[in-house]
């Protein structure tokens, strides 16, 4: 009898079982394919929250820079504003005291240093209102790192 094909040589229940073999390992294959692409989106999500992260820190620290830097702001203001309220005379604050005794010049000039002190006040004032804003603000992006610092390593 002549053989056609090599396999011909072998026994049925081999070929039965190299063919389940196969089928075992394609499922396996297609198992792992499945992981691997679990494995990478895994890796993506981890990907995008860890820079995401470091976005958030950042701000936190810029946030930081800047509520330092109106604190330093605001304290040298504050120490321009009492020179300024020390240089005044002691009818300046006094609503009554604006005698009509005083000459022109000393009443120009003693206006001019009641609006320069008047002026100083309302930038103190208005810093401190923004500082007031940068700290709240300095807070809540530093909360927001921290957490998804924790998040991230945890």
């Amino acid at each position: 009898r002549g053989l056609s094909q090599a396999g011909d040589l072998v026994a049925p229940r081999w070929c039965l079982r190299s063919a389940t073999l196969a089928s075992r390992f394609q499922d396996c294959a297609e198992a792992a394919e499945r992981e691997l692409e679990h494995a990478g989106r895994q890796f993506l999500e981890a990907r995008h929250d860890h820079r995401e992260t470091v976005r958030l820190i950042a701000l936190s620290e810029a946030a930081q820079r800047r509520r330092a830097h109106y604190e330093q702001k605001v304290l040298r203001l504050r120490t321009v504003v009492h020179e300024a309220r020390g240089r005044l005379g002691s009818t300046a604050l006094d609503p009554e005291g604006a005698g009509a005794s005083a000459t022109l010049t000393r009443r120009s000039y003693s206006g001019l240093r009641t609006m320069q002190a008047d002026l100083k006040m309302g930038r103190l004032c208005r810093n401190e209102e923004k500082l007031t804003r940068i700290a709240g603000r300095q807070e809540a992006a530093k909360a927001t790192a921290s957490q998804a610092l924790e998040r991230s390593l945890g």
